[in-house]
């Protein structure tokens, strides 16, 4: 069956995995809503230029602000909304960038620095913040925790998303999504993910019909904005070590 695991995220799961993928959807009374503004058009896209000293401070502010936030929240991602002054105070930073003038020239010159390995820093999704940040739903389970959520764009086009699950701080699972990565759209600027192949706890495979889908708004040395077609924020860090995917014979 095909259910919604995430605001970016469809996954095919058997159904003894079902359980865990159910649709969150948001209220309009949810926080998340009276925080909202302006969603910044894919448009206004910093170009990376590490001698920029306004966009390197930006940057910087962004991810203070955003360590700030999880420090808070004890690093659950299912607490962000209730920080709600530190977390309007992340979302600024993030706007700032976002409205920042200077602008890729297409996909061509986006991918690069697109390629890499990124932390999720900090969202405004309802459906993540309710699966605890957890891209596969486990970390909705009770008693479990999802610690972090990478996700790495390869050169080649293939695409990986990472978490790290703790169940009552012993059992720790290590889950990800595999698939293809390509940008799309009129000015080369949406990231669409499609996602092949689950696994889960470390080792078992299984099939996954997926796709992630996020405009980008930024993308520089160290940070990556992009919102969601509902205009849901996503915030990446970027990490400096990119991790391997498994060889196609592993497969």
């Amino acid at each position: 069956m095909t259910q919604n695991i995430a605001a970016w995220v469809t996954v095919t799961l058997p159904s003894r995995y079902g359980s865990f993928a159910n649709r969150q959807k948001s209220c309009s009374t949810h926080p998340r809503r009276r925080l909202r503004t302006r969603v910044t058009p894919p448009t206004a896209l910093a170009k990376r230029s590490s001698s920029d000293p306004d966009v390197t401070t930006l940057e910087a502010a962004v991810i203070s602000a955003g360590l700030q936030l999880a420090r808070s929240c004890d690093f659950r991602i299912e607490r962000y909304l209730s920080k709600t002054e530190m977390f309007a105070t992340a979302r600024a930073a993030a706007e700032q960038l976002e409205n920042t003038s200077r602008g890729f020239s297409g996909r061509s010159a986006l991918r690069k620095p697109m390629i890499g390995k990124w932390n999720l820093l900090f969202t405004d999704s309802t459906a993540v913040i309710k699966n605890k940040g957890s891209i596969t739903g486990l970390g909705s389970l009770p008693g479990a925790q999802c610690s972090r959520v990478q996700v790495i764009l390869e050169a080649g086009g293939r695409a990986q998303t990472v978490e790290s699950v703790t169940v009552f701080g012993l059992l720790n699972s290590e889950n990800s999504l595999i698939g293809k990565w390509k940008l799309t759209g009129k000015t080369g600027q949406r990231l669409e993910v499609t996602y092949a192949e689950a696994i889960l706890m470390g080792k078992s495979k299984i099939r996954a019909d997926s796709k992630a889908v996020l405009d980008t708004t930024y993308c520089g040395e160290t940070v990556r904005i992009g919102r969601s077609p509902s205009g849901d924020l996503y915030v990446f860090e970027r990490a400096k070590s990119i991790v391997p995917l498994p060889d196609e014979d592993d497969k």
